[in-house]
């Protein structure tokens, strides 16, 4: 019987993609996946069941081992309760910041609390 490899050039059966072509993948960035999901105590099964993935993949993605998608992205953010830009740039566990304060006013307040935000604003310096 014969081999399957047998038709195969030899040199795609021992090299690699990237030492052929001489391109490396690029890293991955970091994210907040995980502290988002810790920050929001979910299980790592909760939220691979949510965005539809098994626990292996989810544990790739927050260790930035394995790419995620858009839609992976968006149902994370849906689950955790945060936007996906969340997930991607902003700390959970950091201290408070106006974004995660404005949700929190009343809308009939808001045009207040910006005119008092902005009067602290150094003229020139902004």
């Amino acid at each position: 019987m014969a081999s399957k490899n047998l038709h195969r050039p030899i040199w795609r059966a021992v090299a690699p993609r990237s030492i052929l072509t001489g391109m490396e993948k690029p890293p991955l960035g970091k994210t907040f996946i995980k502290a988002w999901r810790k920050h929001r105590a979910m299980s790592q099964e909760a939220l691979a069941s949510a965005v539809e993935i098994t626990t292996a993949s989810l544990s790739r993605i927050e260790n930035n081992k394995q790419p995620y998608n858009q839609r992976q992205l968006e149902l994370m953010a849906t689950a955790l309760k945060c936007s996906p830009g969340d997930l991607i740039d902003r700390d959970p566990d950091a201290s408070a910041e106006i974004v995660d304060i404005w949700p929190g006013i009343p809308p009939g307040l808001r045009e207040q609390a910006l005119i008092t935000l902005k009067s602290f604003v150094v003229r020139g310096k902004a």
